[in-house]
This record gives C-alpha cells, structure tokens and sequence, in this order.
C-alpha cells in the first residue's frame, strides 16, 4: 500500500507533512481497497456499498493502482447477473451481501 500517515507524529513546524494530493491519494487507495476486499474483489458490489457507479470505482482504481481481481479470494467468488444497469433494482443476494458486510464492519474486535 502506502506508508501509514500518522497525524499526531507529525511536527507542526516540519516539511514532513503530506501534501493536500498526496493525504487524499492514500486516503482514496484505502477507501476503496476495504471496500473491494470487503466485496471480495466484485466491483459491483464495492461500488454498491460506496454508493457509486461502477465504472466511476474501475476508474479510480485505475488512477489508484488498484488491481481488484488481486483482492479476490477464489473460494468466495460472487456473481452479479450480466447487463445490470445503474438504477436497476439490486438483486436480493447482493443485499444479503451487503447486509452481511455491514455486519462484519460493525462487528467489535
């Protein structure tokens, strides 16, 4: 990933701080790698959960360098039904899915 931006390390006064660009870049690549990883990789249900179209999500992991078939575990494979649109009523395994990552971010350690 990215080295880890700890804000209360830093000196006011240094040059170490990130800039604006870099902070929202790492910030950006994170966002969206929990994201796959919590989809397992399907970029249509990332992009479901962020609330975002998915070619606007294959986009920013292109700008990213994110590769989000390298997130994919090959046990867990979810299938969207091919010709899904933007707008389409999601089908009621995607929201078991989504219901199901809700939990597990929710869930305390």
């Amino acid at each position: 990933m990215g080295k880890l931006i700890n804000m209360l390390e830093l000196d006011p006064d240094s040059s170490s701080w990130p800039s604006w660009a870099e902070a929202n870049r790492f910030f950006q690549k994170e966002y969206l790698t929990q994201a796959l990883k919590t989809a397992n990789g399907n970029q249509c249900l990332a992009a479901h959960l962020l609330g975002i179209h998915r070619n606007t999500l294959s986009r920013l992991c292109e700008s990213l360098g994110i590769e989000a078939k390298a997130l994919r575990n090959k046990k867990k494979q979810v299938h969207l039904s091919p010709g899904r649109r933007a707008g389409d009523e999601v089908p009621y395994r995607v929201n078991r899915l989504v219901a199901a990552a809700e939990r597990v971010s929710h869930a305390k350690p």
